[in-house]
């Protein structure tokens, strides 16, 4: 995985996806002045790079009585299904 220049970002943040005991890195960023935002990671199930780009997919699911908003993402390769919770990102100007 290959990190772009802090500078030229407007948004970034490194997560991890976790399953069946198994932990890989997230890395969620947006370039200054990209329309979408980009995630890059390596599938936990079966260890294929994966860099997608595009708008946030969310869906609220309720969680022990609270209702708690995540952002889903599928692996290119196996479609393996994994859920992130929803960040807060700044508004661009």
């Amino acid at each position: 995985m290959e990190l772009p220049n802090l500078n030229d970002c407007s948004y970034f943040k490194k997560s991890v996806l976790n399953t069946n005991g198994r932990s890989e890195k997230l890395l969620i960023y947006r370039l200054k002045g990209a329309p979408s935002y980009r995630f890059v990671f390596v599938c936990p199930m079966c260890s294929k790079n994966n860099e997608l780009a595009g708008e946030l997919n969310t869906k609220k699911i309720k969680e022990g009585g609270k209702t708690k908003e995540y952002i889903f993402l599928n692996c290119n390769s196996c479609n393996a299904e994994f859920k992130v919770e929803k960040f807060k990102a700044r508004k661009r100007a």
